[in-house]
């Protein structure tokens, strides 16, 4: 072999074994990252989901006639509710985000109308965001689960 191709074939496996070095510490800094970032998620859809149960299982109660929410209540709810979402709806996906953010907006349409027409539209929102949520952080990362009063026949 040529002087000349060895002077140029050094220089160029040294090239490649620096690139996959750095391409391996990117790679594992990139799993990092997703490790981190997917805790805050999980955090952040629980959060979401409890709240759209919650509102969820207060419109549940009206359209079953065990209980009216007060404005009261409601009032509150929403601003809770508004005041989580500032904080955290850049953790969820595009898709939770959605469904979460219906489901608040016709909450407060709601507090202004009480009609039962929209309390059913708020049940219904809050049933499509509890799924969503659920499936937007990644349903096969989750735990099977029986759902609460459901028994295992």
């Amino acid at each position: 072999m040529p002087d000349w191709a060895v002077a140029i074939i050094g220089p160029i496996c040294l090239l490649l074994g620096i690139g996959i070095s750095e391409f391996r510490q990117w790679r594992q800094e990139r799993n990092k990252y997703r490790f981190v970032t997917f805790e805050k998620r999980l955090t952040v859809h629980q959060e979401a989901y409890n709240l759209a149960s919650e509102i969820g299982a207060m419109f549940f109660e009206q359209l079953t006639g065990q209980g009216m929410p007060t404005s009261e209540n409601l009032t509150f709810t929403i601003s809770k509710t508004r005041a989580w979402w500032r904080g955290n709806c850049l953790w969820l996906d595009k898709a939770s985000r959605k469904a979460f953010l219906d489901l608040v907006n016709h909450t407060a349409v709601y507090t202004e109308s009480y009609d039962p027409d929209d309390a059913e539209k708020c049940l219904a929102f809050a049933g499509i965001a509890t799924k969503k949520i659920a499936s937007g952080i990644g349903e096969q990362h989750l735990p099977d689960i029986e759902p609460i009063g459901k028994s295992k026949k």
